[in-house]
């Protein structure tokens, strides 16, 4: 289902999408454009049709998870977020992914848990769709 992605094209309309985009920077940010965060060889996207998931390294073996679909691709999510782990896990470096999950966005929070990552804590304000909402950190280990 997944699959490698070292182009920003594809992974930019996700994130440029009407339905995606708010969720992801605030309804009143520009468009984005990720090129910058693929040109790094450290860092690994993994897509599906809908969507997909951007890992940015920032530590050795620890990776911050970045996830992205189409209201479409959502049903298609979960099993898309454990093959995405499970190749981390197995054919890279990773030893540790973590993420940061907005408090109004309960279906990432669902996603995140159902995964099996770990809360950590809270973690500062994310700005979605215009409103400021206490964001909390979570973490998956390798095992």
């Amino acid at each position: 289902m997944i699959r490698l992605c070292t182009d920003a094209a594809f992974l930019n309309e996700i994130l440029n999408d009407p339905a995606v985009h708010p969720w992801v920077c605030g309804a009143n940010a520009g468009p984005i454009d990720i090129t910058p965060v693929l040109s790094n060889p450290s860092n690994i996207a993994l897509v599906t049709d809908h969507g997909g998931f951007i890992f940015a390294k920032i530590g050795s073996g620890v990776y911050e998870v970045h996830t992205q679909f189409k209201p479409e691709g959502r049903g298609t999510a979960l099993a898309a977020a454990k093959e995405a782990a499970q190749f981390m896990f197995t054919y890279t470096d990773c030893i540790r992914i973590e993420t940061m999950v907005p408090e109004v966005n309960k279906a990432a929070r669902l996603l995140t848990e159902r995964m099996g990552f770990t809360y950590q804590g809270r973690h500062g304000v994310w700005l979605v769709n215009g409103v400021e909402s206490p964001s909390h950190y979570f973490s998956l280990e390798k095992g």
